[in-house]
């Protein structure tokens, strides 16, 4: 089935509040397809969708779905041809539903609007930088409404072993 089909459908099966418009994001990985919307309510809110080759939409297990993906592009054992935003990207889509990825120009803005608060652009630190560890990519996102929240990611994908990943909102200080 044509993976914006499979959305569609899950989307009118499902009770949510999920926006029932939504469009391609501009990367692709063999295998997946990755869709956004925008909440009506909250324009600036950003709902995204992984869909599989066979139609199946992700939402158990997003960062088991994330090993097998960042996997799949070479990680960790080699840098992959991805550029890290483009990584952090599909990391977002599985891990940070209603942000959205603070890209370069953006992160360099916030940092002077923030004391204390060093946002950076994503960042991938290869592997073998720390023994043992594999590959791990950074980034920052944003969710705007009546409260703007920056949140901080790190995903590791070690060597062997499942993907883990942190994230913390840490306090905004003008």
């Amino acid at each position: 089935m044509e993976p914006g089909v499979s959305l569609k459908t899950f989307l009118d099966q499902t009770s949510a509040s999920y926006p029932r418009t939504f469009e391609p994001l501009e990367f692709r990985v063999p295998g997946w397809h990755f869709f956004q919307g925008e909440a009506v309510e909250e324009p600036d809110t950003r709902f995204y969708w992984v869909v599989r080759e066979d139609g199946t939409v992700v939402r158990e297990d997003q960062p088991g779905e994330l090993a097998t993906i960042l996997r799949s592009l070479g990680l960790p054992a080699a840098t992959p041809a991805r550029a890290p935003d483009e990584l952090a990207a599909i990391a977002v889509c599985l891990l940070a539903e209603g942000e959205r990825l603070i890209e370069t120009e953006e992160a360099a803005q916030l940092t002077t609007q923030f004391e204390r608060n060093v946002l950076f652009a994503p960042q991938l630190e290869p592997p073998g930088a720390t023994a043992g560890a594999g590959a791990t990519l950074r980034f920052w996102t944003m969710r705007l409404g009546r409260n703007m929240t920056l949140r901080r990611y790190q995903v590791t994908v070690p060597l062997t072993g499942p993907v883990t990943f942190t994230s913390e909102a840490p306090p905004l200080r003008r």
